[in-house]
């Protein structure tokens, strides 16, 4: 799983569209479409549900994404400045 592939989902997920999510994401929709893929098939489960008129959230996706926005932020806040340092103090 790479933060790559949480981002991606996160922005379809936001966007209801993987094209959309694409030209926010300045990629292709099939290098969107292939790392949700890739991600639905390592966690074992669909995040989203095609449908004719586009993609709803599953149950399961939908929580799996609210805790994978979480865990992004997380990560994000390590590497924003907080008074000179990039995050936490250092581990000793």
């Amino acid at each position: 799983m790479e933060l790559r592939q949480l981002r991606y989902a996160l922005s379809v997920a936001k966007e209801r569209s993987f094209t959309r999510a694409a030209t926010r994401l300045n990629v292709s929709q099939s290098a969107v479409s292939e790392q949700v893929s890739l991600l639905e098939r390592e966690i074992g489960f669909p995040l989203f549900r095609r449908t004719s008129r586009g993609i709803e959230l599953t149950e399961r996706g939908r929580t799996f994404l609210y805790d994978a926005e979480r865990v992004i932020g997380d990560v994000l806040s390590l590497w924003i400045p907080r008074g000179g340092c990039a995050g936490r103090r250092p581990i000793r």
